[in-house]
């Protein structure tokens, strides 16, 4: 662990951390396995477990893969597959839980066309299921990164990227109209699958640099955010902006391109948060349920000043992973 996250780390040991704080603290930042598998065996006796594993099907899917069926999820904190699988993620949820171990045959099942999609569509409309399929791809990749279809779905989004960036930079109108013949039916790939291209070795440092430099100044995620723009926690689009850095936090070039404003700005961030005569304004985000929540509620500012101090650890030690 950089020394320079051990005063937040020891702060929150010393603040009555959350069951899943403390197995997140152990697995990702102090980096004790045992400590982690006790700490994870207790957390799973909690609600935040039991509202993810609770809602899930037999079949191992939260209802509708990517749009939410009303008449389905309307009383359900997860409303899509894709979303509970994003809050598993967001849990550490290893790819041998019972919940994540059926929810990944699910998948496999999509893949290969055993288990028709669940989405609600056309039969014609052949872009909601590429979108689906490429949705699955990513989701599958973060548990079983060496699965054959993923390397494929990996290999061709590389090609894909090489194109775009001929020129030095990457060039979106390539980068959408790269018509590469594959069998994986991904149809036109958009921005949001490009984390799947930070496993080690997928590109090389000019692609990842040409990429990293468009998606950091140039791209806005979700339409609403930047890398390089800067929000305070109670911003309305602070919570988006995490979740981007977040998605870019695995690419081996991120600390790099955190350094000079990013790396900073979480630091000055953290340090505010354990200043006992400060009291940090917090936005709770309502569009991701109970994303970056590892407290049972956030009825109290000690609960929510926590959580989002783990939150941005987890991103923080990815900035400074080239300075340890």
């Amino acid at each position: 662990m950089d020394r320079c996250l051990l005063p937040y780390v020891t702060f929150l040991q010393e603040h009555d951390p959350a069951p899943f704080a403390e197995y997140i603290l152990a697995r990702e930042l102090i980096g004790d396995e045992t400590e982690a598998e006790d700490a994870y065996a207790w957390a799973k006796q909690f609600a935040l477990y039991d509202d993810l594993a609770g809602e899930q099907r037999e079949d191992g899917s939260w209802g509708a893969y990517l749009s939410a069926e009303t008449a389905t999820s309307k009383n359900c904190r997860y409303k899509t597959t894709a979303r509970a699988l994003q809050r598993a993620r967001d849990l550490a949820l290893p790819a041998d839980d019972p919940a994540v171990v059926r929810a990944r045959a699910l998948l496999h099942r999509y893949l290969s066309g055993e288990t028709p999609l669940p989405d609600t569509m056309s039969p014609r409309n052949f872009t909601q299921r590429a979108g689906i399929r490429r949705q699955a791809l990513l989701d599958l990749s973060f548990y079983e990164p060496e699965d054959e279809q993923v390397m494929r779905f990996r290999s061709l989004l590389a090609e894909r990227l090489e194109y775009a960036c001929a020129s030095g930079r990457f060039d979106r109108a390539r980068w959408k109209a790269a018509g590469i013949e594959e069998p994986l039916r991904i149809g036109e790939a958009d921005e949001s699958v490009l984390p799947i291209l930070a496993f080690p070795g997928c590109i090389g440092e000019r692609l990842q640099r040409c990429l990293l430099a468009y998606l950091w100044e140039e791209w806005h995620f979700y339409g609403i955010v930047c890398c390089g723009d800067r929000y305070a926690p109670s911003d309305g689009e602070f919570h988006f902006w995490l979740l981007l850095l977040e998605q870019l936090r695995d690419f081996s070039l991120f600390p790099e391109f955190a350094a000079s404003q990013v790396l900073p700005a979480l630091r000055m961030l953290c340090d505010r948060l354990i200043d006992s005569c400060e009291r940090v304004e917090i936005k709770i985000n309502r569009y991701h349920a109970q994303y970056g929540q590892y407290s049972a509620s956030w009825q109290t500012y000690a609960r929510k000043r926590n959580d989002l101090l783990l939150r941005l650890l987890r991103t923080l030690r990815c900035a400074l992973v080239c300075r340890e």
